[in-house]
Parts: C-alpha cells; sequence; structure tokens
C-alpha cells in the first residue's frame, strides 16, 4: 500500500523533497517507491502517475588502512586513510585492552579530511607523560559518521603496545670501610637508549631516601658514582633507578 506523503502546490510546482531535507529521516539504504497524482481546484485526482524507485544513499564505509605506532611511552600515535565517502563528516576512535571486550571511546575527531590523532590518555599536557599504561598492548578501532550522525560499521581492531620501562639496574655494590665516602658500582643498563641514573641515598633501609646524584649513562659495561663527606662510622643505604631518554625510568 501507498502512502500520502506530502503535496506540491501550484500547476507549476514540479519537485518535492521526501524525508524532509539534507539530512532527511528516511532510513539509510532504505528502498523506496513513489507515484503522483494531479489533484484540480475541486480535489478532483487523476490516475496514478507511473511508479518510480529511489534508494537512500548508504551508511558510511569502514575505515580502512588504520597504522598505530608501538613503543612510545604512554602514548599511541594512530592515522588512518580518509574516508571514500564525502558525506563523512567525521570519525570516532575506540580504545580497549588486550583480552577484554569492555570498549571505551577516546575521541570523537570532527572532519572528514582528519586522519589522525595521539592517545596519551586523558593527560592534556604535551609537558608531561601520557597516563596509558606502560608496556601494554592496546586495541584501537574506527567508525565514521555522517552529516546526519549515521556511523559506519566499526573497522577492524589495529593491535599496539606501548613502550616498556627500563629494566632494573643490576649488581649495586657499595665500598665499605672507606674514610668519608661510599663509592657506588653497578651495571649499565642493556637498553641503548638510557639517558642515565638517578641515585639516592638514606640512613635508613625502608624510608627517607633522597636523591644525591644524577649519573649520566656512559656508555660503559658498569657505571660508578661516589658519596663523599661522610662522618666516620655512618651508615647508608642506595638504591638505583634508571632512566631513558622519553623519561621513562626503572624499578628501583
Amino acid at each position: 500500500p501507498f502512502d500520502l506523503i506530502g503535496s506540491a502546490q501550484g500547476r507549476n510546482a514540479t519537485s518535492f523533497t521526501v524525508g524532509g531535507g539534507n539530512p532527511g529521516h528516511l532510513e539509510d539504504e532504505g528502498k523506496y517507491y513513489f507515484r503522483v497524482r494531479a489533484v484540480n481546484a475541486v480535489a478532483a485526482e487523476s490516475a496514478d502517475s507511473v511508479i518510480v524507485q529511489a534508494i537512500t544513499r548508504d551508511i558510511p564505509p569502514e575505515v580502512s588502512q588504520i597504522t598505530a605506532v608501538s613503543a612510545r611511552p604512554r602514548e599511541v600515535p594512530l592515522s588512518w586513510q580518509p574516508s571514500a565517502d564525502k558525506t563523512v563528516t567525521g570519525y570516532e576512535l575506540w580504545r580497549t585492552t588486550a583480552g577484554s571486550d569492555d570498549w571505551v571511546q577516546v575521541a570523537r575527531i570532527n572532519g572528514h579530511e582528519s586522519a589522525s590523532y595521539l592517545d596519551r590518555g586523558d593527560e592534556k599536557d604535551p609537558a608531561k607523560l601520557g597516563q596509558l599504561k606502560d608496556g601494554a598492548e592496546y586495541l584501537y578501532r574506527l567508525i565514521a559518521f555522517n552529516i546526519a550522525n549515521v556511523r559506519s560499521s566499526a573497522s577492524t581492531p589495529v593491535s599496539v603496545t606501548t613502550k616498556r620501562i627500563p629494566a632494573t639496574p643490576a649488581g649495586l655494590t657499595a665500598t665499605r670501610n672507606t674514610a668519608g665516602m661510599v663509592m657506588l658500582t653497578w651495571q649499565a643498563n642493556p637498553e641503548p637508549d638510557i639517558n642515565g641514573y638517578r641515585v639516592e641515598s638514606s640512613k635508613r633501609a625502608d624510608d627517607g631516601f633522597r636523591e644525591i646524584i644524577f649519573v649520566p649513562a656512559s656508555g660503559g659495561a658498569t657505571t660508578t658514582t661516589t658519596e663523599a663527606s661522610l662522618a666516620p662510622g655512618e651508615v647508608r643505604y642506595y638504591r638505583v633507578r634508571a632512566r631513558d631518554n622519553e623519561r621513562l625510568e626503572s624499578e628501583w
């Protein structure tokens, strides 16, 4: 059965937009049939016109060619191919952790040609490290939306792993019974981008540590530093952590 959907007033009115405008309210990828009757001044109607068929536009296609860069410190740079559908006005970016199906929306990115995003968790200050977890595997997917906010199906997820923190420095030793000073030695970290080592000292083994020096990485097999001007018989506890060029730090 056909339903009356509207009228075009006037003898020379020869067009009508179904759905109310752009965007309209018809179903996407919907197939519709139409016919027209002429009506005169006393409301007499003509026979039906020929029937025509029309199909509304497709929903946006899936986003493709998504690239995510691994081994970045607490952040993930992503890029993708802009949609071939020119009605697309933006993209939704979704994220979950590996092994979970709990997807959360990271961002709604406006603009058809917008094709990149840097996910830093909830951290907005570019001077600080992001808030993603170290050495964590994340999955991302994208959804395109058009002017009518009609959304594509989700893209195939892409997997990425953030940078791992440096290994914990090993082999820490300290000299004993040296007049007024303690010399510390430890093995250099295996990572090639180690920037240096933070050394802390305390009078107690469980609390009160303070930084005494930052030792730049020398590129050798071992690293050495000294705490001097100590009182005779003074006891000191030490710990060391490595830091890389991107400010990620190891465990103590």
